[in-house]
């Protein structure tokens, strides 16, 4: 399988190709279409992310859209790499993000939406 890599992400990505596809944004994704990929995202990948998200309160359900995007990416980069090291790049690059993520810089929708969802709730890096 050939390796595709965005020139946003400069991570190489094997996925799911329709939700890699989609994970490209152009440089003006909004916060609304970001939080409409990590719904689609979170509801593509496990019906029971749909079932659970009705345990919570509805003024919660982005939020908890956002996170699970943000581990389900990070677990996909690793499960879903053909080697340690490509998995290891991958993550690394992925942390890097997530630091950018909380000083105010994001391009990868996962990030638009969670940097969205660590302000609101003031949630820290750990």
């Amino acid at each position: 399988m050939a390796i595709k890599t965005s020139s946003i992400e400069n991570c190489p990505t094997r996925r799911d190709q329709p939700a890699w596809d989609r994970a490209v944004p152009s440089s003006n994704c909004s916060l609304h279409d970001a939080e409409d990929f990590c719904r689609d995202l979170a509801a593509s990948h496990y019906e029971n992310f749909t079932v659970a998200t009705h345990l919570v309160p509805r003024r919660l359900r982005q939020d908890l859209a956002n996170v699970y995007s943000f581990a389900r990416w990070s677990d996909d980069l690793a499960d879903e790499s053909m080697s340690t090291e490509e998995a290891t790049t991958s993550l690394s690059v992925w942390r890097e993000q997530l630091k950018d993520c909380f000083e105010g810089r994001v391009h990868h929708p996962v990030f638009i939406a969670l940097a969205q969802t660590v302000q609101q709730h003031r949630l820290p890096i750990e």
